[in-house]
């Protein structure tokens, strides 16, 4: 699958932040990278730093707390490779649709 992280790894990843949780983004190139779901902690306070217009702040929460394994040194070389994973981190954001009923 991954040499990355072995299976018992993954499995303390999956355990510690849901099943469904974990992803692996594979980046052009050979990079690899285990990212996971962001939880409610790390959305307040991308929320914080969003009302204070610091996106860079923002997503520097999203690299630190939801990237989990890989080589993360190769952002500061790659501005790409830090791109392609940011979009995938993004999507795991994405909201569930509600419905609102007058009751």
């Amino acid at each position: 699958m991954t040499t990355i992280a072995t299976p018992e790894e993954i499995a303390g990843f999956k355990a510690r932040y849901g099943e469904d949780n974990i992803h692996l983004v594979t980046v052009e190139g050979g990079h690899d990278f285990i990212i996971r779901k962001p939880g409610r902690r790390e959305l307040d306070i991308i929320g914080e730093k969003g009302l204070n217009k610091d996106i860079s702040g923002a997503n520097s929460v999203l690299i630190k707390n939801c990237v989990i394994a890989g080589d993360t040194s190769v952002f500061d070389r790659d501005g790409s490779v830090y791109m392609a994973v940011m979009e995938q981190l993004k999507t795991l954001t994405g909201h569930k649709k509600a419905e609102l009923k007058k009751l």
